[in-house]
């Protein structure tokens, strides 16, 4: 498949997380170098992958990392080279991240989590937790309209971990029987916290009844400072109801600020919202990402 139709795959793919697309998106960049592509044709296929899905940050940042690697490197195998070194950091920060946040849910002595939609962060989380015998009690909200959060309460029931699926709109009602609010990240920006939409009045009632909300996420979900906001079209109407005489809008993500999380468990340990900011202030944007 060309780079051109990877994207474009990517940019329709309604099903997969941040994470797993990054990493589709690494390997069709890795096999695309491998098999002679120029230099113009990477750069140009980074910029329209950074655009396919503006709301994923490690998307945006595997294009901008990617884009300044080009400018120093012309050689097909260190340009491999390159995508592989950023899957691996991925897979490591993933690692580190799990097993933080795990020790820490046995700290603060968390009997009841609340989560939204699917985070592989947040499962993994869980399974390191519920395998150290210090488990938790999991609280999921469906997350429509793709119902991801279907599909996490039922990973981790069959894994054995005391698992409940509510409704949406049932949730933020719920927060008050909760320890925590943990939740994944598909981007980290001044302007706030990007995930699946519902996280904003989530973390709100979170906040209103005393309970904490920490964020998981590695920084390659970090956005550079100078982004002042990402914005995706809606989605497909038809997956909420079919046209009629009133319009439908079809959100995947909304945007929290960052001054109602708590912390955000990160591979280079707990920041606060204001030192997660000081990395963003040192991730570069790509001259060609800010046309």
């Amino acid at each position: 498949m060309k780079l051109e139709s990877e994207i474009e795959s990517i940019r329709e793919d309604s099903l997969h997380g941040a994470t797993y697309l990054t990493l589709k998106a690494a390997d069709a960049f890795k096999r695309a170098a491998g098999s002679g592509a120029d230099m113009s044709s990477l750069r140009e296929a980074s910029v329209a992958l950074a655009a396919a899905r503006p709301m994923m940050a490690s998307i945006f940042r595997f294009a901008d990392d990617l884009l300044f690697f080009l400018d120093r490197s012309r050689r097909a195998e260190e340009i491999c080279a390159f995508c592989d070194s950023f899957i691996k950091g991925m897979e490591e920060s993933a690692r580190q991240i799990r097993y933080l946040a795990a020790e820490r849910l046995s700290r603060m002595g968390i009997e009841t989590v609340m989560t939204h939609s699917y985070s592989s962060l947040v499962k993994d989380t869980l399974l390191v937790s519920h395998s150290s015998k210090s488990g938790v009690r999991l609280i999921c909200t469906e997350s429509r309209p793709k119902n991801e959060g279907v599909e996490l309460a039922r990973s981790l029931c069959e894994a054995g971990i005391d698992a409940v699926l509510v409704t949406d709109a049932a949730a933020p009602s719920l927060c008050r029987n909760t320890d925590l609010l943990l939740i994944g990240a598909d981007g980290i920006g001044r302007f706030g916290l990007v995930h699946k939409t519902g996280t904003y009045p989530l973390v709100l009632a979170a906040r209103e009844s005393g309970v904490p909300v920490v964020v998981l996420a590695g920084t390659e979900k970090f956005w550079p400072y100078e982004l002042e906001g990402v914005e995706e079209p809606p989605k497909s109407p038809d997956e909420i109801a079919e046209s009629g005489c009133f319009e439908v809008m079809n959100y995947y993500f909304d945007t929290t600020p960052l001054k109602y999380i708590e912390s955000i468990v990160t591979e280079r340990g707990l920041l606060s919202p204001n030192e997660a900011l000081k990395i963003c202030r040192d991730v570069q944007l790509h001259p060609l990402l800010s046309r």
